[in-house]
């Protein structure tokens, strides 16, 4: 309904002490959490009908609602998650003179989380809209592979009118069921230490550790020993430390840092930032405008050899950090009257000051400009 929108953002003022108001209209679809299975989503408006009301006349009605929300049992929330939302609302709206307003809301929300073992109805209605508590019924937990809430209310609306209003009584259905999971915990071997569909921290050992993240923004420790780390979906950071460590953040915004040693680094899906740290290391962006870090003291050593396989001309960039503030046309201009980037059968190849060199693999050094280069004091 055209205006309906509109007229429950300026109903704040209206309803200012009534704070049952917000929490029940604000957005209930989604957790915010990537990687879910699936996510459906539907809501409907429609209108009831049209009224008019003389002065010092009473509008009345009767209403009853119900909600039925069915969830598949969670076992373990650290691989599951699965919630079902749904609402049915009415409001009344004064449309008299073509001005939408909001008199009065009733609102009856169910909120079913498997993992969590919630299973809650909320009620609530303006001044004019009299209602019994909701019948409830719930399954929550029962181990019989099926979660459910059901609940129900009645109720009447009825307000008195001082002068001519044409009314508006519209109804709103809202209903969202997300399920989040990955089967990949706990099934990539028994050697493999894992984290949760959730925001982890995770420490590897001395030693060499497989560690798989899974969903969330995790940030993940490999420490001493040769590394596999794994970051799944989210925005992940992951740190090799010691070791000849292999880093791949999939998908999300992550950052690789791959520490000492010859380390292989893969940003994955997304925009990431890979710093290989000491020695020699391979560096795969991957999809999205990538950041290759080169930091002062800790790269581009006399020795070291590091490639980038992927580097993609105008999209990813080349940022050297803790040099100061530098300007890379200048700079540039300077590498290329120096010949310290040349071409090679394998690729650009950009010789540093400090003696080590970097590969961009499958790139002429022509195709190279000082936009691909940023300092970063």
């Amino acid at each position: 309904y055209d205006g309906l929108s509109q007229a429950i953002a300026n109903a704040d003022a209206t309803f200012i002490n009534d704070p049952t108001f917000s929490e029940l209209f604000t957005q209930s679809a989604g957790v915010g959490q990537q990687g879910a299975y699936e996510v459906f989503a539907h809501s409907q408006a429609k209108v009831v009908g049209n009224f008019s009301v003389g002065a010092y006349e009473k509008f009345s009605f009767d209403f009853s609602t119900a909600l039925q929300l069915n969830s598949k049992e969670i076992e373990n929330s650290n691989t599951e998650y699965a919630s079902a939302k749904s609402g049915s609302y009415f409001f009344v709206l004064d449309t008299t003179n073509g001005y939408t307003r909001l008199l009065d809301y009733f609102g009856f929300k169910g909120n079913l989380i498997s993992s969590s073992q919630v299973g809650k109805l909320n009620v609530a209605g303006s001044y004019n809209v009299d209602f019994y508590y909701p019948h409830k019924t719930t399954d929550i937990n029962g181990n019989n592979g099926i979660d459910y809430l059901n609940g129900s209310t009645t109720g009447e609306y009825e307000r008195w009118f001082n002068r001519d209003t044409n009314l508006t009584v519209v109804e709103v259905n809202t209903s969202t069921i997300q399920l989040l999971g990955d089967s990949f915990i706990y099934n990539l071997g028994n050697d493999v230490r894992y984290g949760s569909i959730w925001n982890d921290k995770l420490h590897g050992t001395n030693y060499g550790d497989k560690i798989y993240s899974s969903l969330g923004d995790d940030t993940v420790y490999g420490y001493g020993g040769n590394d596999i780390l794994e970051g799944g979906k989210g925005d992940d950071k992951l740190y090799g430390d010691n070791g000849y460590d292999k880093l791949h953040g999939s998908f999300g915004e992550d950052t690789l840092v791959g520490g000492y040693h010859n380390d292989t680094l893969v940003g994955g899906s997304n925009d990431d930032i890979l710093i290989g740290g000491r020695d020699s290391d391979m560096m795969t962006g991957g999809s999205g405008a990538d950041q290759f870090v080169f930091e002062l003291n800790q790269s581009l050593l006399s020795g070291e050899y590091d490639v980038i396989k992927d580097f993609e001309v105008g999209v990813d960039q080349i940022e050297f950090r803790g040099w100061g503030y530098i300007d890379s046309s200048y700079w540039f201009s300077g590498v290329i009257a120096e010949g310290r980037l040349t071409d090679t059968h394998n690729g650009a190849l950009f010789h540093s000051n400090y003696g080590g060199k970097v590969l961009f693999e499958g790139v002429n050094a022509h195709e190279l400009s000082h936009s691909d280069f940023v300092f970063d004091a």
